[in-house]
């Protein structure tokens, strides 16, 4: 996604908002000409003390892949065992 230089949420802009945060003792909550509120203000001065700039960069929303996923040929082994769905005995006959 191509952002504009000068919007509001560039990384350019956070990195105003955390060095004025940072450098000039500004609050979070006064950040005049800032399209974003004192919570995301916040987060851009945090991510920028333990990050440095990279941390300011867009990142991505996917969620993180799984590591302990149950291996393949472990589910077929448990589908085998209990056999097919519509197998499986019911509580209550139909009828």
């Amino acid at each position: 996604m191509r952002v504009q230089p000068n919007a509001s949420t560039c990384p350019y802009s956070r990195l105003l908002i955390a060095k004025r945060v940072l450098q000039l003792g500004q609050s979070p909550q006064r950040q005049p000409r800032a399209a974003t509120g004192a919570r995301a203000a916040r987060k851009w001065v945090c991510r920028y003390r333990e990050q440095g700039e990279p941390g300011l960069l867009d990142r991505s929303s996917a969620p993180p892949p799984i590591d302990n996923r149950t291996p393949r040929d472990r589910i077929q082994a448990i589908i085998r065992l209990e056999g097919p769905l519509h197998e499986r005995p019911t509580d209550r006959q139909a009828g």
